[in-house]
């Protein structure tokens, strides 16, 4: 099975909602044996931390194509998202609701992951490194966000 890494940085500066961006890169060997790596960015105007994380993530795993089943591993220090992709396969088999019979936060974008989930092998730690240095990078992006707001 072929490996997928995917290293998440994402930067907000507001505890709640607000502007934040994020940066995925995905780094794979292609067909040729050369190793490869990926660029994806984006943000919101309106969001949190851990929806852009979500958000980052299924940006990126739309760019892989589905013609084989991989492992992909992803990077991201965020423990919502390790954990939640954990239990994505207990919350679709409950229609994405929690036990009170709420939907779960983010719910829309989790479904998302949980597509490539279901033919894939796909796991998540917390334990990001930073592998690619994109502070600044995103620090900019983040200014440009709050600009347009």
């Amino acid at each position: 099975m072929k490996q997928i890494d995917i290293y998440i940085y994402a930067l907000s500066h507001s505890r709640g909602k607000g502007p934040a961006v994020f940066k995925a890169v995905l780094e794979f060997i292609k067909a040729d044996g050369k190793p490869y790596t990926l660029n994806v960015t984006g943000g919101d105007k309106e969001t949190t931390i851990n929806r852009i994380t979500i958000k980052a993530a299924v940006t990126a795993l739309r760019r892989i194509k589905l013609n084989q089943p991989y492992e992909i591993r992803i990077h991201a220090d965020c423990d919502y998202f390790e954990r939640m992709l954990k239990a994505a396969r207990v919350y679709a088999e409950h229609d994405w609701k929690t036990k009170a019979g709420k939907e779960i936060a983010n719910a829309d974008l989790w479904k998302e992951v949980y597509i490539f989930k279901k033919t894939n092998h796909v796991t998540a730690d917390s334990d990001l490194l930073e592998r690619y240095e994109c502070k600044d990078e995103l620090e900019d992006k983040l200014k440009l966000w709050k600009y347009m707001s």
